[in-house]
């Protein structure tokens, strides 16, 4: 069985008295500081590598009476389209919004108790 909470030192980690703390009493990260020291982890990126590079595997397959050498993720679309063409509902939105963006969404923004939105800029913004 694969343990994933970490290596037994990362598990076992007290932390050090002396550590200085990433936030305020109010829970802001304090100047300096960092909540990611390290970054995006390697394995992140590596995932995108792999499946980047196995959709752009080309494969056989059948397109109509002919066989063809086609990307995995082209197959894939192909696929996707011939369930819209079935009817798959999910299929069609898949395909619309990948393909022409999804439709507009409209948020109305109000101010207090549905009035006005109140606008205030700091001294001497009316100079730009």
């Amino acid at each position: 069985m694969i343990d994933i909470r970490g290596t037994p030192k990362e598990r076992d980690h007290k932390p050090d008295p002396e550590h200085k703390p990433l936030r305020d009493a109010k829970g802001r990260v304090l100047p300096g500081q960092s909540l990611n020291p390290r970054g995006r982890s390697k394995a992140a990126e590596d995932f995108s590598s792999i499946v980047r590079d196995i959709l752009a595997r080309k494969r056989s397959v059948k397109v109509g009476t002919k066989k063809r050498n086609l990307p995995t993720y082209e197959i894939l679309l192909l696929k996707l389209v011939e369930l819209g063409g079935a009817g798959s509902v999910k299929a069609i939105q898949i395909l619309f919004e990948y393909g022409y963006g999804g439709p507009p969404q409209r948020h109305e923004v109000t101010g207090e108790g549905g009035g006005p939105l109140e606008i205030l800029f700091p001294a001497g913004f009316d100079r730009l």
